[in-house]
């Protein structure tokens, strides 16, 4: 089966939409909803990683993940907090 030019780009340009539409990006045209978030359990992740921060590559993983919790989850911690932990990653909250 031969498919002109016209054919293909109709095609693929609905299975574009269908594939948008199906894992929902968000540009797509309903907004989802933020889940709640939990900080006592955000807090809880954070600590748990503070002592494997000092350990090399796991170390720098870890921090990352603290930096991470910290950027995603910005209004479990206060301000003072949040300078504190930027400091010293190693310490718990």
């Amino acid at each position: 089966m031969k498919l002109t030019k016209t054919q293909l780009k109709r095609l693929i340009k609905e299975e574009l939409e269908a594939t948008l539409d199906e894992i929902k990006w968000p540009w797509s045209k309903e907004p989802e909803q933020e889940p709640e978030i939990d900080c006592e359990k955000v807090r809880q992740d954070y600590n748990e990683l503070a002592p494997q921060t000092t350990y090399g590559v796991s170390g720098d993983n870890a921090q990352a993940t603290q930096s991470w919790l910290i950027d995603k989850h910005r209004k479990c911690f206060t301000e003072e907090e949040i300078a504190s932990m930027r400091r010293f990653p190693s310490r718990t909250i």
